[in-house]
């Protein structure tokens, strides 16, 4: 009987190397964050802007609780709820989305990636 509580890890790792030897994505992966059904974890390539790390790790919280609360949805699905979320600002009982932001320092066509 599912008793309500989701229990997840979350690393914050510092090197790419590091980072694609804990995904197992060895390739050529620009993803900065990954969430691990197997292992129920939720690992963010640390940044040097302390606010993309929080862009990350909600994108990835979202794709976890989607995983733990509905089950397996569409890619497109998946991935526009996780985008739409990582842009959530919390404010008292509300909240703002900003949707057009876009990834410090990769350039105005390149928009911020998580996986």
């Amino acid at each position: 009987e599912d008793d309500g509580v989701s229990v997840l890890q979350i690393e914050f790792i510092a090197s790419p190397a590091a980072f694609a030897e804990r995904t197992g994505n060895t390739g050529a992966s620009q993803a900065a964050g990954s969430y691990s059904m197997r292992d129920h974890t939720i690992r963010v390539l640390m940044q040097p802007d302390a606010e993309l790390n929080f862009r990350i790790l909600r994108h990835e919280i979202t794709h976890a609780l989607i995983h733990e609360r509905v089950g397996v949805l569409p890619t497109a699905l998946n991935e526009g709820l996780a985008g739409f979320f990582e842009n959530l600002r919390v404010s008292g009982m509300g909240g703002q989305v900003a949707a057009a932001v876009r990834r410090p320092g990769c350039g105005i066509d390149q928009p911020f990636r998580a996986r």
